[in-house]
């Protein structure tokens, strides 16, 4: 979701910082001339660490804004890629009824569409309660994938994502793996690299695959392509190919950017692919 939707809808994104090796923080302004500049950095052997709000900061942030709102939702990335959900879940409890501390499952755009759902809940709500968070949180997961391939191989082992053995036999066979994201980061395909576009093809027929080869234009509901810093043409044959793949008119694809923490392991040109339909869930 880009900073100008958050505004609109009285959102607050709370922007990442990453590290440089000497301690100096950089915070995420959402911008490709950022992502540019620094995985350029990184390329040429610069490392950056990640790191993420602290607890205490975001008790600050919630009990601030309790005093203008009724209740507070905090949507946090799944556990295996940060600590965020255990480190301040201790605020639902201290809060019942008014702080939602939400395990989103996954990352990205499962954020953004669980709070397209939030938001269309409240249209016809005053309030909330777990049990429907908790009904969206599986309706989201349940019928929306994220696949991507990594340009930087040793990005993704530095980061813990992969392990080092599986990397290294990747680097000797010169292939990478597609990897999804949706089902704790497992290889479900490996490729040799070759054009962005003939990579994205497929990731394509993975994400197909996963919905058992049941989507149409009419069960598909939004497919995000996001990328970390793809030149332009080639990311309209991308959207293109995706149009021509899935069926789809173009008012279906949304483009965003790669968050910079996650980009810092990918490098740049670094595509992920997801796709959420219309209550269809993907294979178990």
């Amino acid at each position: 979701m880009t900073l100008e939707q958050c505004t609109q809808l009285d959102i607050e994104k709370l922007t990442c910082s990453i590290s440089d090796e000497n301690g100096k923080l950089v915070t995420d302004d959402f911008s490709a001339e950022m992502l540019e500049n620094i995985t350029a950095e990184i390329a040429n052997k610069h490392p950056y660490k990640t790191g993420m709000y602290t607890p205490t900061i975001i008790e600050e942030k919630v009990e601030a804004y309790l005093k203008d709102y009724q209740q507070i939702i905090y949507i946090t990335s799944n556990t295996p890629y940060t600590g965020q959900y255990e480190a301040t879940k201790f605020l639902q409890e201290k809060h019942p009824e008014r702080v939602f501390i939400v395990d989103s499952k996954c990352i990205c755009t499962f954020h953004e569409e669980m709070t397209y759902q939030i938001i269309d809940y409240f249209k016809d709500h005053e309030t909330i309660d777990s049990a429907t968070l908790q009904k969206i949180t599986d309706d989201v997961f349940n019928t929306g994938c994220m696949v991507f391939v990594p340009q930087s191989i040793d990005g993704i082992m530095y980061s813990g994502r992969i392990p080092t053995t599986l990397v290294k036999l990747l680097k000797l066979a010169k292939i990478s793996p597609i990897i999804r994201v949706d089902d704790k980061n497992k290889p479900a395909k490996v490729i040799k690299h070759k054009t962005l576009v003939q990579d994205v093809c497929k990731m394509f027929n993975v994400v197909a695959d996963i919905f058992k080869n049941n989507l149409n234009e009419k069960i598909i509901k939004k497919i995000y392509i996001i990328h970390t810093v793809v030149n332009q043409t080639t990311l309209k044959e991308i959207i293109k190919c995706a149009c021509e793949f899935f069926k789809v008119q173009m008012d279906k694809i949304q483009v965003r950017l790669t968050p910079l923490p996650i980009a810092t392991y990918t490098l740049k040109d670094s595509l992920a692919i997801s796709l959420f339909t219309d209550n269809v869930e993907k294979a178990k």
